[in-house]
């Protein structure tokens, strides 16, 4: 095909995006908006779900799973009281920042099999 172009349009997610490539993220964990922002990203961070029975993107959890550099971005209340519990019962300490009203979880610290499963404890 030719005479065409790509247009690039700017999205109320770029800012979240920006933010995690600054930070150097691998992988950011986030609701059902991960494939909307791993499309948009170029998977560059790589966005997964953090449910742990992902509607889809299976293969991304697979790959991400191991990466060690990872935030999770929680987008609602419900999901940060979850969080919140889970850290306090395990005493994992993370960096928290609020970016585009989402909280940012990162830099994690803990036993590593319970930061591990902070990845994936969505509901």
């Amino acid at each position: 095909m030719t005479g065409y172009s790509i247009l690039k349009k700017d999205t109320y997610y770029d800012g979240l995006i920006k933010y995690a490539r600054e930070k150097n993220f691998e992988a950011v964990y986030t609701g059902y908006m991960a494939h909307k922002l791993n499309f948009l990203s170029g998977g560059n961070p790589l966005f997964v779900e953090f449910y742990s029975n992902p509607f889809q993107g299976w293969k991304r959890l697979k790959k991400a799973i191991i990466l060690n550099d990872f935030a999770v971005l929680i987008p609602d209340d419900k999901n940060l009281k979850i969080y919140e519990a889970y850290i306090k019962t395990k005493n994992i300490n993370c960096n928290r920042e609020n970016i585009q009203g989402y909280i940012v979880l990162s830099k994690c610290r803990g036993k590593p099999y319970e930061v591990r499963e902070l990845r994936l404890i969505g509901q």
